[in-house]
């Protein structure tokens, strides 16, 4: 009961500085990966279930796939959202991991289609915005370690 907690403190503490870093610099720092990257591998070695493995190992998948768009997009899927999302692997498992970012996707969409409604009605054009991803991850992250 308390790695599960702990655990939990730690997946809140990477979202909220993985996105504060994605919001003031488009970037997160490799150390930021790395150390949580850790701690996400020993808190789950700590748990020693066999069955816990398996998903944590497809959780990471989702990796592979964001960083094959990164190439075919040419970087229009950033980087470091593929990497990002091999730790929250390791934190939530396959389909966990599926859920919160198809969860950021809805919210990262609802918040594009303001900023384009919003650019229609005041007549500017938004096509050469963008907007940091990793935030959108936040509130789905924060209910999926609740439930």
């Amino acid at each position: 009961m308390m790695i599960k907690i702990v655990e939990q403190l730690v997946f809140i503490s990477f979202l909220c500085i993985t996105s504060w870093q994605d919001i003031k610099s488009r970037s997160v720092a490799v150390w930021v990966y790395g150390l949580f990257g850790s701690m996400a591998w020993f808190l789950n070695l700590c748990r020693l279930r066999r069955a816990d493995w398996a998903a944590v190992g497809c959780g990471i998948m989702i990796c592979l796939i964001l960083l094959a768009l990164n190439r075919l997009t040419e970087g229009a899927v950033g980087e470091g959202d593929g990497y990002f999302f091999i730790v929250t692997g390791m934190f939530l498992g396959f389909w966990r991991n599926i859920a919160l970012l198809f969860g950021g996707v809805i919210f990262c969409g609802f918040c594009c289609m303001g900023m384009m409604m919003w650019g229609i009605w005041k007549h500017i054009s938004m096509r050469k915005k963008s907007v940091p991803f990793l935030p959108f991850l936040m509130p789905v992250g924060i209910w999926l370690v609740i439930l």
